[in-house]
């Protein structure tokens, strides 16, 4: 039987990987939500942070080698991304491997993108009932 590496918290980073923008305003979105998410995280993780592959800053080869030089042993990736086109196809994967080479020690794993989430679903129809049920309270009778 083989040894899994145990998870522990306290060396452990989810690193959030988005597209990025040339647009601030947009990186910034996410990482507002990646701030939230830090104080939701109840301890489960020692860093909690975002990269993006292009335009954005930082870039997420960045934040890996960071969190690596910082002592992370375990390193979960998410891919914030609808649908799997060429950047969680192809540009991840790669991204991950040359990590992987780089800094065998760090385990580091690769998540299903946002898209294939289970809850995904359920999510979306919740928000737009949400939004429906504030919008029918606006209108006039």
């Amino acid at each position: 039987m083989g040894s899994k590496t145990r998870y522990r918290p306290e060396t452990t980073a989810l690193v959030i990987a988005a597209h990025g923008s040339r647009k601030a305003e947009t990186s910034n979105e996410i990482l507002a939500l990646v701030d939230a998410m830090k104080k939701k995280s109840d301890g489960n993780f020692a860093r909690v942070c975002a990269g993006f592959l292009e335009f954005g800053k930082p870039r997420i080869q960045d934040v890996m080698e960071d969190c690596a030089r910082d002592g992370i042993k375990t390193m979960i990736i998410f891919p914030f991304f609808a649908a799997a086109g060429t950047h969680v196809l192809v540009d991840l994967p790669r991204i991950v491997g040359k990590f992987r080479e780089n800094y065998p020690g760090v385990q580091s794993v690769l998540t299903c993108h946002l898209g294939k989430c289970d809850s995904l679903s359920d999510l979306i129809l919740s928000q737009v009932k949400t939004d429906m049920d504030a919008f029918m309270d606006c209108e006039p009778s």
